[in-house]
């Protein structure tokens, strides 16, 4: 296997800033939002393909993680996006099509996440908030199980 150390350079570079841009995030039903992620993905797309751009999304989660500036969700919603603009670009060699790709292959990502099979973060868990008893001052709060149905 022959390896690109400038796409390998490039790939850590962009992954870097990617993680220094999570600094800027906002919170979104219990993930946090990098858009300099989803940039990044983009850029990925159009200059190095679609393998090294999901590696360069993993390692971004990754760090992301490890540093607690991310959440689970950074793992799905950024490979998949990182990986369908890739492959859309590649196959279309559009610019659109990379964009598009990383909104539908992020949106996928995060729809495909079933809060009853709890398999990467309770996504949903803050959608529902009950009715305030009036009495106690207390709400309840519990997931959502019907958000997709």
């Amino acid at each position: 296997m022959k390896m690109n150390i400038k796409k390998l350079t490039l790939t850590a570079f962009l992954a870097a800033i990617a993680v220094a841009g999570s600094l800027f995030s906002f919170p979104v039903l219990g993930s946090r939002c990098s858009p300099i992620q989803h940039l990044v993905n983009v850029m990925c797309a159009v200059l190095l393909g679609p393998w090294y751009g999901l590696a360069a999304a993993f390692l971004a989660a990754l760090i992301r993680n490890i540093l607690g500036l991310g959440t689970l969700l950074a793992f799905p919603g950024s490979m998949c996006g990182a990986l369908l603009s890739s492959l859309l670009y590649k196959w279309i060699k559009k610019l659109p099509a990379a964009y598009v790709g990383e909104v539908v292959g992020t949106g996928i990502a995060i729809v495909s996440i079933e809060p009853e099979q709890k398999k990467v973060h309770d996504y949903f868990s803050l959608v529902y908030l009950g009715d305030v008893n009036e009495d106690t001052k207390e709400t309840f709060v519990s997931p959502n199980s019907g958000i997709f149905r």
